[in-house]
């Protein structure tokens, strides 16, 4: 039989068979006087027992993630409503920021009036890409 052939191999491996021979013969945790000989992956494996569960003699680690791989539809439209009320937020920051900080500009800039015919010189620097007026 195949699982008879499963059931040997894992009782007898190497690192694994120490645990499992354990965990078939207790429903209980061993204690540190029964772990001081057995190897580092053992005592570990012992830290997880409740995820140690027996299946037709075969000892398998229940994974109980929290984390769900699933996406279903109504959490996409939750993500996404979630995405655009972060994104009105930012907006609504970055505009209050500009509106701060050009009215602190307008401070440092002296208004001008002129007569009209009345001749002036208009300078508007060029700005040349990837180059910096030092």
């Amino acid at each position: 039989m195949v699982g008879e052939d499963h059931r040997q191999r894992q009782q007898k491996d190497a690192e694994l068979g120490a645990i499992v021979n354990i965990r078939l013969a207790s429903d209980e945790a061993p204690n540190n006087e029964e772990l001081q000989t057995e190897s580092e992956l053992t005592k570990n494996l012992v830290t997880k027992w409740n995820q140690l569960v027996i299946s037709d003699g075969l000892v398998y680690r229940r994974n109980n993630s929290p984390k769900s791989t699933k996406l279903t539809i109504r959490s996409w439209n939750e993500c996404v409503k979630s995405l655009l009320r972060a994104f009105a937020e930012v907006r609504s920051s970055l505009k209050r920021s500009a509106e701060r900080n050009k009215r602190y500009y307008d401070l440092g800039v002296k208004a001008k009036r002129f007569h009209v015919g009345l001749w002036v010189l208009y300078f508007n620097p060029r700005k040349l890409r990837g180059k910096q007026i030092k």
